[in-house]
């Protein structure tokens, strides 16, 4: 084991290193890269152990800010940090944790076309965390899998979250529950975390064929789902279809005020961030819960008229399920 810059690097073989690199790059050294012929996934231990690129035939799907090319934390917090994070819920009680979401990270290279983040123990949450990646060797088929420790002699409740953000400009994909509780499907977050539980329409937001498509930066800017298909679909205007799958577990709770699975927010620089809302667990001294998303990217291209093939979509998104 050889210690570079502070992240350590676990090589088992030099056979498994095939598709795993150190690489500097966004200011930052010893940034680890997942790649195969058309994929590339950039994995960024310095500032909350987050992915950095996602990209297929060198488009990017994840929002990217140069602002924070070479960031870390230093006790303050100078931007949200961009492209794919990950966290903790439920989000109105967990406990600050700048430890886990800004903090530095441990990297490991693991095999062929994988790798894993390691937090610190964060002392105001009494966990740690684990990021685990796998590339797929000829598909873009990125498996990421989250693992909470429980580091104290006490039992502790939390829910995975995966916040990633995409770049500004695309369409929003996300399914609703034919027999939700709420009365459109979907509820919006308006000032000071209130809850329209009937939105009033707005030209960026519609409904079709089962699925809630946003194509703009809607007037309210955050929305619940109680979806229970599983997934989340984003189409980029440069013409990257990007889907996220998921587990939908409810037999422990979901510990989000509406009980939503999935939150689609819109940040003031454009970037959409889509959210997959894990169960709510309790993870008993020195044990640990996993939660594990699949990523694809597909070429698609983006309609000049806003209104992509949903069957066509569909269709692609069970293939990816096969």
């Amino acid at each position: 084991m050889k210690a570079l810059s502070r992240i350590t690097v676990l090589f088992t073989m030099v056979s498994l290193c095939r598709g795993a690199a150190l690489v500097h790059e966004n200011g930052y050294r010893d940034l680890v890269e997942l790649a195969n012929e058309r994929t590339r996934v950039l994995l960024d231990p310095h500032l909350g152990g987050r992915i950095l690129e996602y990209s297929f035939d060198g488009i990017n799907v994840l929002h990217e800010d140069a602002r924070q090319d070479g960031w870390v934390y230093r006790g303050h917090k100078e931007h949200e940090p961009c492209g794919g994070r990950f966290d903790i819920g439920p989000e109105a009680i967990t406990p600050p944790r700048n430890t886990l979401w800004l903090g530095r990270w441990r990297a490991e290279i693991t095999g062929i076309r994988s790798a894993r983040l390691i937090s610190e123990p964060c002392p105001d949450t009494g966990v740690q965390l684990i990021r685990a990646f796998e590339l797929a060797a000829k598909t873009s088929h990125l498996k990421c899998t989250q693992i909470i420790k429980n580091v104290t002699s006490d039992a502790k409740r939390y829910s995975q979250r995966s916040r990633t953000l995409a770049v500004a400009g695309g369409i929003c994909l996300v399914p609703l529950n034919p027999v939700s509780r709420f009365p459109r499907g979907y509820v919006v977050y308006g000032p000071d975390d209130s809850l329209a539980l009937r939105p009033a329409d707005e030209p960026s937001v519609r409904v079709r064929a089962g699925i809630l498509e946003i194509v703009a930066a809607p007037t309210e800017l955050k929305f619940a789902v109680d979806s229970q298909e599983e997934w989340l679909a984003y189409l980029t205007r440069s013409g990257r279809l990007f889907l996220k799958r998921f587990p939908i577990d409810l037999s422990t709770g979901n510990g989000e005020i509406v009980g939503n699975a999935v939150l689609v927010a819109y940040h003031e620089n454009g970037a959409c961030e889509l959210e997959s809302i894990g169960s709510w667990d309790w993870i008993y001294p020195g044990k640990s819960v996993s939660y594990t998303e699949h990523w694809w990217l597909f070429d698609y291209p983006y309609p000049a008229d806003r209104m992509p093939d949903l069957q066509e979509i569909r269709a692609l998104i069970e293939a990816a399920r096969r």
